[in-house]
């Protein structure tokens, strides 16, 4: 009898472990990713489709150097070398963010997103 219950709790222990394991890799699957803006003069529309099934809150990380100012969904970066982090409510699976140039004629810009949620 003593040894089922070993073996029992063993099976649990693993049981959960690959759960736990399981569930990590799920909430980091295809809520995040990035873009890369070559050209830092021409405005584009970047989107993304996630399989997010709610969420509240999108972060950008925006790196790059630009010779002026640009926008991201409005939001006014300053040219020269661009180090920022960035977040915002959302509550939709697909991604869509907006690049203006705005002053920028030249440089390159990457924008990483993490969309902070549990998958489907």
């Amino acid at each position: 009898m003593r040894n089922i219950n070993v073996l029992s709790r063993s099976s649990l222990l693993a049981s959960l472990s690959f759960l736990l394991i399981f569930m990590a890799y799920s909430c980091n699957t295809n809520n995040q990713g990035e873009w890369v803006i070559e050209d830092a003069s021409k405005n584009t529309v970047l989107i993304a489709e996630t399989m997010i099934k709610s969420c509240s809150k999108l972060i950008l990380e925006i790196s790059g150097e630009t010779d002026d100012s640009v926008k991201i969904n409005g939001t006014l970066f300053a040219g020269g070398l661009i180090q920022e982090s960035y977040s915002t409510d959302w509550y939709d699976s697909k991604i869509v963010v907006q690049y203006e140039a705005y002053k920028a004629k030249k440089g390159k810009i990457r924008i990483k997103y993490y969309l902070p949620s549990i998958v489907n």
